[in-house]
């Protein structure tokens, strides 16, 4: 397509103005229906797991927690560690810092347990997965007319997770740690479906099989793997700048090809033609007094 002309679209299809207004609402309503229904499931939610809460006073976990805060370099953490009768499974949940809160199953854990649970939610945490979730959720309302959109977001959820489990792996790489964080997992497997977007439940997302199946075979990236990724990158990216540069310096630097000099009535006018290489060409100067062209 010339950058002189519209490109023309393959398929028109032509509605009156009542059509448009209805397809339109359609829409509109489903977009506000389902984003309305997920934030208030996750309130709900919110409110059945914190209803019974109470904060951590067990010196042990807190000191646990602090230890991993200094070493993920969190500055001044704004939620709250809570146990709650209600949890099946640790999860993070809340959006914004000051009402995030790590929820903890009452139930005894020990060191390797609570350090793993806790630096797997404040890679969330730190991440602001929360919101990521929501994003996603959006989008999701956005184009609730659109299935994939759903298997998309069930799909982003689960990377989430797996790429938390790496984060962990890759800090407790040990095999001791592995077949401890496994043994977690597995504990904490459940078939609970949660609402979106939070919570960031330690056990949800992809399913606990595959968690686990990845937990254990995990390994560290080699560094000539990653060395290779991120040259093709920049060969991509290099190539890419460079045509994008030729292109701009060839239709800067191209000469006229032609000028032509026409009278109408008693007014001439000289165009400057440069051809398009398909058999059109393109007006680009029209001067009225081509003897005085700064006029």
């Amino acid at each position: 397509q010339s950058y002189m002309e519209l490109p023309s679209p393959l398929l028109v299809i032509p509605l009156k103005g009542n059509w448009a207004w209805f397809l339109f609402g359609l829409w509109f309503a489903g977009f506000v229906s389902i984003l309305f229904w997920k934030m208030g499931e996750h309130l709900l939610f919110r409110y059945h797991i914190l209803k019974g809460s109470s904060a951590i006073t067990d010196q042990r976990v807190l000191n646990i927690c602090n230890e991993l805060l200094s070493e993920t370099g969190f500055k001044k953490p704004k939620f709250k560690l809570v146990l709650s009768p209600a949890a099946s499974t640790p999860l993070s949940i809340g959006l914004f810092k000051r009402t995030t809160r790590v929820v903890l199953p009452d139930r005894l854990y020990s060191d390797q347990e609570l350090k793993l649970i806790l630096h797997h939610e404040l890679v969330h945490i730190g991440r602001e997965d929360a919101w990521n979730k929501f994003f996603m959720v959006f989008c999701t309302a956005m184009c609730w007319f659109n299935p994939l959109m759903w298997w998309a977001m069930r799909r982003s959820a689960d990377d989430l997770e797996l790429s938390c489990d790496e984060a962990v792996l890759s800090k407790y790489g040990s095999e001791d740690m592995k077949k401890c964080y496994t043994k977690t997992l597995l504990n904490f497997a459940t078939n609970k479906k949660f609402p979106s977007p939070a919570p960031i439940s330690f056990s949800e997302g992809a399913s606990a099989k595959t968690r686990i199946k990845n937990a254990l075979y995990w390994k560290k990236p080699r560094v000539w793997l990653s060395v290779i990724a991120l040259l093709l990158t920049a060969i991509i990216i290099v190539s890419c700048a460079g045509n994008a540069i030729t292109q701009t310096e060839s239709s800067e630097t191209s000469e006229p090809e032609a000028e032509k000099i026409i009278t109408f009535g008693e007014t001439p006018y000289q165009f400057t033609f440069t051809s398009n290489g398909d058999g059109t060409c393109v007006i680009t100067e029209v001067y009225t007094d081509f003897y005085h062209k700064d006029n």
